[in-house]
């Protein structure tokens, strides 16, 4: 079973080598599938309260196989833009 990581934009910790799946709340930004060899859309976000929130409705990826190790990644991920594309809402979130 592959390990997940909670990555939160901790600018201080590199996530550990072992974690190699994330799960990303939103649409992944072209820039952060790229260092990934798998995305898939896994689920959606539903309180079960139909209450509107930021996240309701959302998809949730799966994102697996990164290409480089995270001291590699990690860095560029930190350029991202943590609210996605303007043109799509789409925090950059990510979650177990």
């Amino acid at each position: 079973m592959a390990k997940y990581t909670r990555l939160r934009y901790d600018v201080t910790r590199i996530p550990p080598a072992d974690r190699t799946v994330v799960l990303h709340v939103g649409h992944p930004d072209p820039a952060l599938r790229a260092h990934f060899g798998a995305a898939r859309q896994v689920a959606t976000v539903d309180n079960g309260l139909g209450i509107a929130t930021e996240y309701q409705g959302r998809p949730i990826h799966l994102l697996s196989h990164p290409k480089a190790p995270w001291t590699d990644i990690w860095p560029k991920l930190l350029r991202l833009d943590p609210h996605g594309p303007r043109t799509a809402a789409s925090p950059a979130t990510f979650m177990p």
